[in-house]
């Protein structure tokens, strides 16, 4: 669910559906004490993927300001 969840980030409500889902895979862990680690990688890999994608949309807008007309590759 969470590497499908992965493709809709750019609609409207996907962080939102991701974030719920990364706390239903953490909530697993209670029935099955492997989803804690399991949980745990997803939330790191999320988190990550959510500062990383801010800061290269901040960069390109920059990039798009400072160069106007051109194509970033």
């Amino acid at each position: 669910m969470l590497v499908l969840l992965s493709g809709v980030v750019g609609r409207p409500g996907g962080y939102v559906a991701g974030s719920v889902v990364q706390v239903a895979v953490l909530a697993g862990g209670v029935a099955v004490t492997a989803m804690f680690a399991i949980g745990g990688l997803f939330v790191v890999l999320w988190v990550v993927a959510l500062r990383l994608g801010g800061r290269i949309d901040r960069e390109r807008a920059a990039w798009d300001a400072a160069h106007p007309g051109q194509v970033s590759a």
